[in-house]
């Protein structure tokens, strides 16, 4: 593809690029101001610090590439960015702290490259972000303590990566949270007595860490349809009021321990 295939487009404002053999950004791409969605598969090569020009962005969909490197701290310059997935992209280093500027965003997904180091705090701090998945990745460092209490997030997904310390008390300020999915991780701790505040998730995952402790009965949130604690260190009895949502709510499903945890409604995954 020419480098100029777009120069005489300065109006166009969605673009689709899947899978066309395809494999590098043309230069003139950078240039169109007007751009507002942008799909793309198949690239390889470097995600250009260019990104940072298309100011009008709305939707960045880029899954399934080839990329080389990092993430630009320039794509901190795209406030009008409403979603961002460049999940199965195999992107690498830090998530770049600048995407905290992104005000506007609403869902980013990042899940399955090969991103490394913290969380950045200012990601959990977006008043608009409403989903956000990370998961299979190879992020370590502890989960931001501080979740603003006006906070939108309604599914956190940090599954299949190395992190560690216990579930912070910002978490429990997410009161619009569905899904907490924090499984295959390093967490330890014990759960706190505050799961209740969250009282519209249907779903926990906190299998596979290293969580100790018994079983709290905050964990009884009537919307809960999945909660899943297997592989961890818990004791004890599961709590009747938690049973009870298998028979009486809208719980489809209890999964963990039991040749540690005394639990008539489980299902056992036994280690």
């Amino acid at each position: 593809m020419s480098p100029n295939v777009f120069r005489n487009l300065q109006n166009l404002r969605d673009i689709s690029l899947l899978n066309t053999g395809i494999t590098r950004f043309p230069d003139s791409l950078f240039e169109l101001s007007s751009l507002a969605q942008l799909r793309i598969s198949g690239f390889g090569g470097s995600l250009s610090s260019r990104f940072g020009q298309l100011n009008s962005l709305r939707v960045l969909e880029g899954s399934i590439n080839k990329f080389t490197g990092r993430i630009p701290s320039e794509f901190g310059n795209l406030t009008n960015l409403r979603e961002v997935d460049l999940s199965f992209s195999n992107l690498s280093g830090n998530i770049p702290s600048e995407l905290g500027k992104l005000t506007n965003i609403k869902e980013l997904k990042l899940e399955q490259n090969n991103l490394s180091g913290d969380i950045p705090a200012e990601i959990f701090e977006l008043p608009s972000l409403k989903f956000l998945n990370l998961r299979i990745n190879n992020l370590n460092g502890t989960i931001s303590t501080y979740i603003p209490v006006e906070s939108n997030l309604q599914e956190l997904h940090l599954q299949r990566n190395k992190l560690y310390g216990s579930i912070p008390e910002g978490i429990f300020s997410t009161d619009k949270l569905k899904v907490l999915d924090l499984s295959q991780n390093r967490l330890t701790g014990t759960l706190p007595d505050k799961f209740a505040t969250l009282d519209q998730l249907t779903a926990i995952l906190l299998h596979t860490n290293k969580f100790s402790g018994t079983i709290p009965e905050s964990l009884a949130i009537a919307s809960l349809e999945k909660l899943v604690l297997y592989r961890n260190k818990f004791n004890g009895t599961m709590p009747e009021s938690i049973c009870s949502l298998a028979t009486n709510g809208n719980m489809a499903v209890i999964k963990a321990n039991c040749t540690t945890i005394e639990c008539d409604c489980c299902v056992c995954v036994n280690e």
